[in-house]
């Protein structure tokens, strides 16, 4: 593939100050054809969400490899599948992904009845790139944020600005039965291969990193910036930790004192929510 990435992720100040982890987790498969990246983001309110979305991201990232390989060997309808959400393709990938967390759920022995461990363990959103010679597909399910040539989109599905977790298809919950569309992958972006210049996928976090460009790093006079700083700088594709640097700064306390005014000074992080981001671009040309 023509295309390099950066990504990062950090905890979130409030989740710091409750002594939770970072509930966010990333994939990227970058090795050839196609370009995978996966973000996820656990649920708050579960006991051990980082572990759910950890293991989503990599499972998934291993369940569209072989997804994808088994609709090339078919030799027909590879970017119709990719650009279908009902194709075989997709709903292959969902139900292996449910079938991998309903076994995890049923062999941790946790003392727990069966929706209780899926509560605690497995609720996570999902946003999902896939790009290959055809084109930039990019799918999710329940929020977050994602952007293609400069443009940013924010996923909010319609569920009174409530995540829509796919491991509700596990359990017997209202919205399986009034709202079940909200619960499978859902395309959010199609483009052709050509015309892709750069794109990112984030948890929904990040946009608390792209409303706070003018503000400041705590503790220094120099501005967080803009979005886009982490596909045009290539800072970022040399040192592959860049990202999660840049996201640490703008999210520390910083405690200092005012000499003059003999005053202490007190600034807070600026991500009061976990954020990741997978950033890619078009390889630059070598002179």
């Amino acid at each position: 593939m023509e295309f390099e990435t950066a990504s990062g992720s950090v905890i979130g100040r409030d989740h710091v100050r409750a002594g939770k982890n970072n509930q966010d987790s990333l994939a990227v498969l970058n090795m050839g054809e196609p370009l995978i990246a996966i973000v996820c983001d656990g649920c708050s309110q579960g006991k051990f969400s980082e572990v759910g979305a950890l293991l989503g991201a990599h499972w998934l990232k291993r369940i569209i490899v072989k997804s994808y390989r088994d609709v090339l060997n078919q030799l027909s309808g590879l970017s119709q599948s990719l650009a279908d959400e009902d194709s075989y393709f997709w709903k292959s990938v969902q139900f292996n992904l449910l079938s991998r967390i309903n076994t995890a759920a049923k062999s941790l022995d946790y003392n727990k009845l069966f929706a209780e461990t899926i509560n605690d363990f497995f609720l996570f959103t999902v946003v999902i790139a896939i790009i290959d010679s055809s084109g930039l597909y990019i799918f999710s399910a329940g929020d977050g944020v994602y952007g293609v040539n400069g443009e940013i989109c924010y996923i909010n599905p319609d569920n009174d600005n409530r995540p829509s977790y796919m491991s509700y298809e596990l359990l017997d919950t209202s919205l399986l039965k009034s709202k079940p569309e909200l619960l499978k992958l859902r395309l959010e972006k199609v483009i052709s291969y050509s015309e892709v210049e750069h794109f990112f996928i984030g948890t929904d976090g990040l946009k608390y990193f792209i409303d706070a460009e003018d503000k400041t790093f705590p503790g220094k006079q120099k501005k967080i910036g803009p979005i886009s700083q982490f596909w045009e700088e290539d800072r970022y594709f040399k040192n592959p930790d860049n990202v999660r640097r840049t996201l640490f700064l703008a999210n520390r306390d910083f405690t200092g004192v005012d000499w003059k005014k003999q005053s202490v000074i007190k600034e807070y992080g600026r991500l009061p929510d976990d954020t990741t981001i997978i950033a890619a671009r078009r390889k630059k040309q070598e002179a």
